[in-house]
């Protein structure tokens, strides 16, 4: 039944976005905040979207929630000058060749600057289409859009696909940060990933903190 709750939501607005910050250690300051998405049943009760998600990509609707979780998230930055966004962005809708088009005149029509949009994608999605993450990566950043790369860690070559693709922002795989104080071996992993990142002049964020 999820495909026609998922239909229901987007034509009815139900989908609902929170804002989860990133804090800097350096100042206990966010640096930006990740925006979630939620779907609201017809009785108010929020559903999370490990209930929901799964149904979407099986039913192609990805791309539909993307594009209204980005209108929404910039709707949203339009009232607040200050904030700046992580939008997470499925393998199906970066595969949409309009998507570049479709971003840069959405935030123009909001008003946004693009260097306040920071869009997320996951390792798994890059590796399985290394070509397309790079052009849309290259092209979304002459624009001044800056990206992340979520999950990293989490797949084989990190390190190799890192080298190929220019990102702004590297999350590191929350497995490797949930028993960091007291797990030498995650130590050792997470400090030779930020290094990695700082090298590169990427700026690394740690995972379920």
């Amino acid at each position: 039944g999820w495909h026609k709750k998922i239909r229901d939501a987007l034509r009815d607005s139900r989908l609902v976005l929170h804002y989860q910050p990133i804090f800097s250690l350096a100042n206990n300051k966010p640096v930006h905040h990740e925006v979630l998405v939620r779907l609201q049943g017809k009785k108010g009760r929020l559903h999370m979207p490990q209930s929901f998600l799964p149904a979407a990509e099986r039913f192609h609707l990805m791309p539909l929630i993307d594009r209204f979780v980005l209108s929404q998230a910039l709707s949203e930055m339009r009232n607040r000058p200050s904030l700046v966004c992580c939008i997470n962005l499925a393998g199906p809708t970066m595969n949409d060749p309009d998507l570049p088009q479709y971003l840069i005149e959405e935030a123009g029509r909001h008003g946004i600057h693009p260097s306040r949009v920071v869009l997320e994608v996951t390792e798994n999605e890059v590796i399985s289409n290394m070509a397309m993450a790079r052009n849309l990566t290259t092209t979304l950043q002459e624009h001044d859009f800056r990206f992340s790369l979520d999950d990293f860690g989490a797949g084989f070559s990190s390190f190799t696909y890192l080298k190929h693709l220019p990102v702004d922002f590297l999350k590191i795989d929350g497995h490797f940060i949930r028993d960091l104080t007291s797990d030498a071996l995650d130590r050792v992993f997470v400090r030779a990933m930020n290094d990695i990142a700082h090298h590169l002049d990427i700026c690394s964020v740690a995972e379920w903190v």
